[in-house]
């Protein structure tokens, strides 16, 4: 059936689709708590082209967006850069409860038009100071932003 995300050969290998990729990314990172966090200056695209009727018709998609889990002491901030080719900068404003200054990962994968198929999957240290961390979001990517201890 052609539409599985894992894909595993007659010899044992095993490949990973795409949609994969992104689902083992989401479930290696992320906290048990779902925290609201707003997007502020956000850009709005047009909808894709429905191919199904499978989910509700959208008037416009946000150029990047985010969801945001937390444990004790960490935040996840997972996000998405629809640009096929524009990078976006992120300001990550951490709460008053967050340390001052600390340090993360950037765990991304990174793929697109003009490599379709090849995914790569890289972890990027960053920092934060006065409870703010700047990462630069490549385009079309997908990202799990990890600030915090442990």
């Amino acid at each position: 059936w052609g539409i599985t995300a894992v894909r595993v050969a007659k010899d044992g290998s095993v490949g990973y689709l795409p949609q994969a990729e992104v689902t083992r990314l989401h479930a290696e990172h992320h906290g048990p708590q779902v925290v609201a966090a707003p997007l502020d200056g956000v850009a709005f695209l047009p909808p894709p082209p429905r191919l199904t009727g499978w989910w509700p018709e959208v008037q416009k998609l946000a150029d990047v967006d985010a969801v945001v889990t937390a444990s004790a002491a960490r935040w996840h901030v997972h996000v998405l850069n629809r640009s096929q080719d524009q990078p976006r900068l992120l300001r990550i404003l951490l709460p008053p409860s967050a340390p001052v200054a600390g340090s993360g990962t950037m765990h991304l994968l990174t793929g697109g038009p003009k490599a379709p198929g090849v995914i790569e999957r890289r972890a990027l240290p960053i920092t934060w100071t006065e409870r703010c961390a700047l990462v630069e979001l490549p385009p079309a990517c997908v990202a799990v932003v990890v600030l915090g201890a442990g």
